[in-house]
């Protein structure tokens, strides 16, 4: 049985190996989780709806559906509406979910770099 984290891990390996990131997506990735923390799950999220490159909002959303099946978040309009309509208490859950998927997402972004 797997923890939650190899899930992410794997599910992020996955996106980025097939994806092969350009370098604004690298950018994007490094920086995303510390937004989160910065300016909470739901104003990252309307920022990166704006800013995010091609893919990065794709992969995010099927690390957490992939690794967090019971979320029930099928697509990135979704997880925005999630953010900023649920309680407190699962607005907590769901950004420790998106803080996790995103630096996974992060990892595998950079270290995938260096083969360029």
């Amino acid at each position: 049985m797997q923890t939650q984290q190899q899930k992410l891990a794997q599910k992020a390996f996955a996106c980025i190996d097939k994806r092969k990131p350009s370098d604004e997506y690298q950018s994007f990735s490094k920086s995303f989780p510390a937004l989160i923390q910065t300016c909470g799950l739901a104003q990252a999220l309307a920022f990166a709806e704006g800013k995010a490159p091609e893919g990065y909002l794709d992969d995010l959303v099927f690390v957490i559906c992939e690794t967090f099946p019971h979320s029930s978040i099928a697509n990135f309009e979704e997880l925005s509406c999630r953010a900023r309509e649920v309680s407190v208490s699962t607005y907590l859950k769901l950004t420790r979910d998106v803080m996790s998927a995103s630096s996974w997402i992060k990892r595998y972004a950079e270290s995938l770099a260096g083969g360029k």
